[in-house]
């Protein structure tokens, strides 16, 4: 699929999502907002949305461009229509990386997002940060209920369902998307899994656990798999960071690891639906037991 239409519907329906709360929780202190205060910052983004989804509307119908769409390839005709591309930050492997280089990437993950937005042109590689951006923010997020950082899911531990003692499953303050299966509950596993908000994928991390390389299977979900041409982050969030419903995963992803998928169906579900909403065929996979 050319990059131009998933970047067209980026630009024209996700930034509300892409601007709100900006700051990742990288700290023991997680500040959430009172729900006045968020409304009323996101009230005043939606208006900078909104005037930046008129502004690429206008555009669009006369010859002039005003937001130019950056890709992988462009022949020699298409050159004259675009600008040096700002240089990408790093891509170091987020996975394996200490607390303290998570927190510096995305700390230069975020100001390149931050600083792109400021610019007149939108650029591939910004769209691959922000979808990079929105997703680890969002599993931030989620690590939040857990009382979990970034930092802290770096070190060995297994997950807090697995130990003796009260639980997190007892305060009832978990979304029930997060809510411990059976699975979760009988087989000891890294609490990584336990952010994922898509029950029936995390079922299958855990019960296919040792057959895969779980190294490469972060790196494939948070910074895009390397056999990925465009380098497309492999897990999407177009919603809450809580809701199953508001993930897609790439095609790149779900091919490469449909073994793992074969009992995902809902996750299969709602990355078909998002890809339909651009036009695209639906991903179809081999589902069901092995």
């Amino acid at each position: 699929m050319p990059s131009e239409d998933r970047s067209t519907m980026f630009c024209a329906e996700c930034q509300d999502h892409i601007f709100e709360d900006k700051t990742l929780p990288m700290s023991e202190d997680v500040d959430f907002d009172s729900a006045k205060e968020r409304r009323r910052r996101q009230n005043r983004l939606n208006q900078q949305a909104r005037r930046k989804r008129l502004a690429i509307l206008a555009q669009a119908k006369g010859p002039a461009r005003k937001w130019i769409i950056y890709s992988a390839a462009l022949d020699e005709n298409e050159k004259h229509d675009t600008v040096a591309s700002p240089p990408s930050i790093p891509k170091w492997f987020f996975c394996q990386s200490t607390g303290p280089e998570r927190s510096e990437y995305l700390k230069r993950l975020q100001d390149a997002v931050t600083r792109d937005f400021t610019r007149p042109s939108f650029d591939a590689q910004l769209l691959t940060n922000v979808t990079q951006f929105n997703i680890i923010k969002a599993m931030a997020k989620n690590a939040a209920y857990f009382g979990f950082t970034l930092e802290i899911l770096c070190e060995d531990m297994i997950s807090p369902f697995n130990a003796s003692g009260p639980t997190v499953s007892a305060s009832g303050h978990l979304p029930p998307s997060l809510a411990p299966t059976t699975v979760q509950k009988e087989i000891v596993h890294h609490p990584w899994i336990d952010v994922c908000p898509i029950p029936s994928l995390r079922n299958a991390m855990i019960l296919d656990a040792g057959t895969y390389d779980e190294d490469e299977l972060c790196n494939d979900l948070f910074t895009g798999s390397g056999s990925d041409s465009e380098h497309q982050v492999g897990l999407v969030i177009w919603g809450e960071s809580w809701d199953p419903a508001a993930y897609e995963l790439s095609e790149v992803f779900a091919l490469k690891w449909q073994k793992l998928l074969r009992t995902a169906a809902d996750v299969m579900a709602s990355t078909n639906y998002w890809r339909s909403r651009r036009g695209q065929e639906p991903i179809r996979l081999q589902m069901g037991p092995a």
